[in-house]
């Protein structure tokens, strides 16, 4: 057993001339008394070992700190901040870099045309927009809005129909192509989702909770004439999950893909209102499209969201 004793002025570890000075127990000493011995005599595996150093460049805080002198752990630290802030820096100017007022402008014009814009609806006369929208009722009406502001199949208006636009000139504000379809997206909940109290079951029947994954309806309901009215998982739809103002809701749910004409989708939609597509189970509505403008090479994604609490109302 070896014990190796430090100088206190040493600078490179133990004794002043960087020598070892070593005690050394006498076998069958009974009293345990020591010898001193030179460093060179303690036998190479009773030697005190150094931790290993990484390289200089590669050395972190967190390896540093166990063998730095404080005045260089602290520059360390230093180093990897002004390395942290270079690199937010970095990503910052890669995530901003590319912009343009076209950008805004676009997503102005869009966000004017379909949230802002007030429109008349036609069974009670009101004057509402999107934001405005809390009946299912009004959900109805601006579905045909909606449809309307999505197909640009005549210059000027649509009403008129004077002047056909050419395949080639079809996209919002006759400047956006569509890509692909736009699509109408529901999710539901079940109808046995929550529990009524005993004292009211002869009352109310069903139960609809909260929008949850655990509550959400992929049961075929209602006609069950065509896929909207089964249920798709996300995968299938391709589609990524969206967070609300109550819940943030899954990827999938009962979907409704435009047709090429307005003739044909508003021929859908009437189906949907007559046939109940929306009712107590329905929980959000998502309508959602993307476009491309070829002039300024901007692809637009917008997605509109309607919740459906269970206190009732859009």
């Amino acid at each position: 057993m070896a014990k190796v004793k430090k100088g206190p002025d040493s600078d490179d570890g133990p004794g002043t001339s960087g020598e070892a000075s070593v005690r050394k127990r006498k076998k069958g000493d009974k009293n345990e008394d020591f010898e001193m011995i030179d460093k060179d005599e303690v036998p190479e595996e009773n030697k005190p070992t150094e931790p290993k150093k990484a390289p200089k460049i590669l050395t972190t805080r967190e390896i540093g700190k166990r063998y730095l002198p404080r005045e260089e752990y602290l520059v360390l630290c230093i180093r990897e901040m002004l390395i942290y802030f270079i690199f937010i820096f970095v990503v910052a100017l890669l995530a901003a870099g590319h912009r343009s007022k076209s950008e805004y402008y676009l997503s102005r014009v869009m966000t004017k045309l379909f949230v802002e814009t007030k429109f008349k609806t036609l069974s009670t006369s009101e004057i509402i927009s999107y934001n405005d929208i809390n009946t299912l009722e009004q959900t109805w009406e601006y579905f045909n809005y909606y449809l309307t502001n999505t197909y640009w199949d005549y210059w000027y208006s649509y009403t008129d129909r004077f002047f056909p636009v050419y395949d080639e000139d079809k996209g919002i504000f006759y400047e956006n192509k569509l890509m692909g379809r736009p699509r109408l997206r529901q999710l539901r909940v079940r109808n046995d989702s929550c529990t009524v109290p005993e004292d009211f079951r002869l009352m109310f029947a069903n139960c609809y909770a909260e929008y949850s994954s655990s509550s959400e309806s992929t049961d075929t309901y209602g006609p069950a004439n065509s896929s909207v009215w089964s249920f798709e998982s996300a995968s299938k739809l391709k589609s990524l999950p969206i967070t609300g103002e109550i819940s943030t809701y899954g990827g999938g749910g009962f979907s409704l893909d435009f047709s090429d004409t307005l003739e044909a989708t508003n021929k859908t939609i009437r189906e949907l209102f007559q046939n109940l597509w929306l009712d107590r189970g329905s929980r959000a509505l998502i309508l959602q499209f993307t476009t491309y403008n070829t002039n300024e090479n901007i692809f637009f994604t917008l997605q509109l969201l309607l919740e459906l609490p269970p206190t009732g109302g859009v």
